[in-house]
């Protein structure tokens, strides 16, 4: 089914009645909402100097520019903190003419945050009066932020982390989370505090007359470094988030830089609309699989550079890396699987699993758990006598807050609501477990008192979607709802008296699932992954009820076409 576009105004009385009711379950209900959700502009952004300690993050930069100091960005080594380091280094040094390098972490023989030995030999070749910026790390660094400045650092941290009891005593911290903050948004990514200090520093530059030759750095062409770091790093895509998104993904589709380019054909992503899933699920894995094989220098370097043929050979580079992370994550995850399905009973309201697997992957085997179980999941490796890992969320649980009723239990551990690390000692294991699935049945037993249970946002009932489905710009009006992903899931629709045909198994290992049906006299394709095992049940011309998402796909001559994803399949009886 061929979907023309056509101009929306947001308030128009041509939105369908559907996406006024998906927007006004989601609190958006007012015309001016509905235009600022649907219509995101830049010019909604909140100012930067209402962020505590903007003022002497600027500062901190001008003055090591006015003496010509080095900057060291230390950065985490997820997508998050890549795409902030990339950001403000290569501001640095193509604005401002500065001497700057990036520094990460080594995932697997150092893991997160600053790591003393890094800042003893990056001051050997810093210079003199250098600055380190931290991104996406640092808020919880009180000894190596102290060890920096008697090193001859001055120190500015920007990160988007809880914050801990005690804060590092950086020269300046930016970090929208701390109580003295008047920042409205606390939610943004690492490279979301990033991003806003570029549009801080930018401003006193412009005013200090620094642009009047080469004219004002356009930032919006940084969005899309933006984009990959907030849906990577799994942040509510609401307000602020949601602006700087769609300003991203509007870039990519674009003119995007020459490493995104490449990033986006080898993942065959290059000839259509990018959504939320899109970045999460496609490009996001491919820059991730970098620092989760030990080679974090292949995203940084794509990302930097704006050499076509070098972001080429490095995107092929970092496939060959995926692929042997994908083959990693599989084996390991069967095994985590089997572990957590032998521990239903024990734990009803999380998953925690551990063994001698490789650490690169634990992130996104917790991640395939907590989907798989509808929970909260804990999945650590072994490392001597002691047990390092991942949580990741489900069901709204704030992992920080889960963690924090943990902490006795913990020698170290930090993250946000979505997603957190941790170290403990083995012997603390199976006290953790119990300590954590305590933790967490408290919040859902909480969240379901109080009616905020939010884990799908099921919005129609069987029947209640009709042809509107297959109205010519019913698509693209759909698609005005995007980026979805956390804090903006996409709905849940219900079709009734579906009749699958044309079934077939398609992938790799042929487990999933291809099917056509007719709706209101309109041919529509479906997809249902991980569902093989439904083929020989629906060839007959059985008829089904489908829990799906809509999703568009491209076909020849990038004219968008409607496809829904199946979740669940019922034969009707």
């Amino acid at each position: 089914m061929t979907i023309p576009c056509h101009t929306l105004q947001a308030d128009d009385e041509s939105l369908p009645g559907l996406i006024r009711n998906i927007l006004s379950r989601r609190g958006i209900a007012g015309g001016q909402l509905r235009r600022d959700f649907l219509h995101p502009r830049l010019a909604n952004l909140p100012s930067p100097f209402l962020m505590q300690d903007m003022e002497q993050a600027v500062a901190l930069v001008l003055q090591a520019r006015e003496r010509g100091s080095h900057i060291v960005v230390y950065g985490d080594y997820d997508v998050d903190g890549t795409c902030a380091a990339v950001l403000l280094v290569n501001f640095f040094r193509h604005h401002m003419g500065m001497s700057a390098e990036i520094h990460q972490p080594h995932r697997l023989r150092q893991g997160y945050g600053l790591h003393q030995d890094d800042l003893r030999q990056l001051a050997r070749s810093a210079g003199h009066r250098p600055l380190l910026v931290t991104v996406d790390c640092g808020i919880s660094a009180v000894a190596e932020v102290a060890l920096a400045r008697e090193l001859g650092f001055a120190v500015l941290v920007t990160d988007h982390h809880e914050l801990p009891t005690t804060l590092p005593a950086a020269d300046a911290i930016l970090n929208p989370r701390r109580q003295d903050c008047s920042f409205p948004d606390k939610d943004i990514a690492g490279v979301g505090v990033a991003f806003f200090f570029l549009m801080a520093l930018r401003t006193r530059l412009a005013q200090a007359g620094c642009f009047a030759a080469q004219g004002m750095p356009n930032l919006k062409k940084e969005l899309e470094l933006v984009a990959l770091g907030t849906v990577a790093d799994v942040v509510p895509l609401t307000g602020v988030n949601r602006i700087l998104v769609k300003g991203g993904v509007e870039v990519m589709a674009g003119r995007p830089r020459a490493g995104v380019a490449a990033l986006l054909k080898k993942a065959r992503m290059d000839d259509g609309m990018i959504g939320g899933r899109d970045i999460a699920f496609r490009l996001a894995p491919r820059l991730n699989a970098a620092s989760r094989m030990g080679k974090v220098e292949l995203a940084r370097d794509l990302l930097s550079t704006d050499n076509d043929s070098e972001a080429w050979r490095i995107a092929a580079q970092l496939e060959t890396v995926n692929s042997e992370r994908q083959e990693l994550t599989a084996q390991i995850l069967a095994a985590a699987l089997e572990q957590s399905r032998r521990s239903v009973g024990e734990h009803n309201s999380s998953r925690t699993v551990w063994g001698p697997w490789h650490p690169g992957v634990v992130g996104i085997v917790a991640a395939k758990l907590a989907e798989e179980h509808n929970c909260p999941a804990v999945v650590l490796c072994e490392d001597d006598t002691l047990l390092k890992g991942s949580v990741r969320s489900a069901r709204g649980v704030n992992i920080h807050h889960a963690l924090e009723q943990c902490r006795e239990l913990l020698l170290r551990f930090g993250g946000h609501a979505a997603a957190g690390g941790l170290t403990l000692e083995a012997s603390k294991a199976e006290a953790f477990a119990e300590r954590f699935d305590l933790a967490v049945r408290a919040q859902i037993q909480y969240a379901e008192d109080k009616e905020k249970n939010t884990t799908e946002d099921d919005i129609s009932l069987p029947g209640l979607l009709g042809a509107e489905l297959v109205q010519p710009g019913f698509l693209h009006q759909y698609l005005l709802l995007e980026p979805f992903g956390c804090g903006n899931p996409e709905p849940i629709f219900v079709l009734d008296g579906v009749q699958p045909t044309g079934v077939r198994i398609f992938g790799r290992t042929r487990q999933h699932l291809g099917f056509s049906f007719l709706w209101h006299g309109v041919r529509v394709d479906g997809i249902a992954f991980n569902m093989a095992h439904w083929a020989p049940r629906i060839s007959d011309g059985s008829v089904v009820t489908l829990r799906c998402t809509v999703r568009q796909q491209n076909t020849a001559g990038q004219e968008r076409t409607l496809a829904i994803h199946a979740k669940d399949i019922n034969i009707a009886t």
